[in-house]
């Protein structure tokens, strides 16, 4: 008699398998700009409040300015000064660049990002920075 209902159990289980809706994973969703920026090869993304875009890569710095040509330079080592931070110099096609990120100064309104001064061909850019 106890078998009977071992045997509806299993043959309950053993029916055939519901359709499942597929699982929702990230990369299902979309992609997610800071995954991209990583798989770029992106290490330190700053923005300037409509100014510029700047991009630390391993061996580059690329910056893109609003309304003017993307430029490209080499990556040199930095300088620590005697702040928390780094300061990176460079030149390329007859354009300097000069860098300065302050991790003890943490942007107005942005937790966790440092403040970045630019100084492209003697203007003065600032803005907002964090490393991946």
């Amino acid at each position: 008699m106890r078998v009977a209902p071992l045997a509806l159990m299993l043959a309950a289980c053993s029916s055939a398998p519901q359709d499942l809706p597929p699982p929702l994973l990230p990369q299902r969703m979309g992609v997610d700009p800071i995954v991209a920026m990583r798989a770029e090869g992106v290490r330190y993304l700053a923005l300037g409040e409509g100014q510029f875009v700047l991009r630390m890569y391993d061996d580059r710095i690329s910056i893109a300015r609003t309304g003017a040509e993307d430029l490209s330079f080499p990556r040199r080592d930095p300088m620590y000064p005697r702040w928390n931070g780094e300061i990176y110099e460079s030149e390329a096609n007859g354009h300097s660049l000069r860098i300065e990120i302050r991790r003890h100064d943490q942007c107005e309104g942005k937790d966790g990002r440092d403040t970045v001064d630019v100084t492209l061909d003697g203007a003065a850019l600032s803005g907002c920075g964090r490393a991946f």
